[in-house]
């Protein structure tokens, strides 16, 4: 009841709720390496905005978003790279290697069946751009 309630609080979001949303999606999740854009998340809606707000907002083409997966070595990699190409729109030519990691002694080994995903986009002028987004929103409160 409380979920659907706060669905409702939001309302319909407008474009510029939409940009101001993913500044801050990406203030907490991007990363803040100086030249560097990439937005990491397991969660499949966050990564979906996002590949979206890359490409309206930043004006991002599709040829210069790249992808990169994180998963556990008992997981399904080729079916989890799939997933996440199909999801964000991102072709599998574009995905950096994956990063495969030891699943030891049982530790999350189911918790992201399809890993975590980094959204990645390689451009100085975009990475300062989205600081500035950053500071102007949080030094406008």
């Amino acid at each position: 009841q409380l979920i659907k309630q706060g669905v409702t609080d939001i309302g319909r979001l407008n474009t510029r709720d939409r940009f101001v949303a993913g500044i801050m999606l990406y203030a907490a999740e991007g990363t803040k390496t100086d030249g560097e854009v990439s937005f990491a998340n397991a969660d499949p809606a966050m990564i979906k905005f996002m590949a979206k707000w890359f490409r309206n907002f930043c004006k991002v083409a599709d040829r210069d978003l790249r992808g990169k997966l994180y998963i556990h070595d008992n997981l399904n990699e080729v079916s989890a790279r799939e997933y996440w190409s199909a999801l964000t729109g991102i072709s599998l030519a574009q995905f950096h290697k994956s990063y495969i990691v030891e699943n030891r002694n049982g530790f999350r080994k189911n918790r992201y069946k399809n890993g975590i995903f980094t959204i990645r986009i390689s451009n100085r002028d975009l990475s300062r751009k989205i600081k500035g987004w950053i500071k102007g929103v949080l030094s406008k409160q």
